[in-house]
């Protein structure tokens, strides 16, 4: 089980991402039966959320909320893969891990988005507030790996 190294967009930075196999032996992800109405939901559920929170124009008081909505709307996509594939997974990193090693995402977005994740659970779990910078930038790239990653759907 080959752990990878993928290089984020930032200069110096990196990060390691477990291999899909670390999930599945942890029982972070499970082997389940294809289910194409739970995917078709989910993208539905992704699509419309990302329709929305595409809308608002981000500010001071709601950027982090907006975020965090246009992050799940990703993650929700990348769920809906692993569904129609047969697995369900507990972690998002996982999730992430898993539509990378199937080419739906570039090495860079995995790494952005599994950056993002981060960020936010700093944020809800450490109250770490997020830079602006951080979040102007999350809200960019999210946007434009749902929009790449949507167009597999269609």
């Amino acid at each position: 089980m080959a752990w990878r190294l993928v290089w984020h967009d930032s200069p110096g930075r990196r990060c390691i991402m477990k291999p899909f196999e670390f999930f599945v032996m942890n029982n972070e992800v499970r082997k389940i039966t294809p289910d194409q109405n739970e995917a078709r939901s989910l993208v539905s559920d992704a699509v419309a959320r990302a329709n929305y929170f595409s809308r608002i124009i981000p500010d001071q008081e709601n950027a982090k909320f907006i975020l965090e909505n246009l992050f799940e709307s990703c993650s929700g996509l990348l769920d809906a893969f692993m569904i129609m594939d047969g697995y369900r997974s507990y972690v998002r990193e996982a999730a992430i891990v898993y539509a990378r090693d199937k080419g739906y995402l570039f090495d860079r977005d995995a790494a952005m988005l599994d950056r993002f994740q981060d960020v936010l659970e700093r944020s809800r779990h450490f109250a770490a507030a997020p830079s602006q910078s951080e979040i102007e930038e999350g809200i960019i790239e999210c946007k434009r790996i749902f929009s790449l990653v949507v167009k597999r759907f269609i």
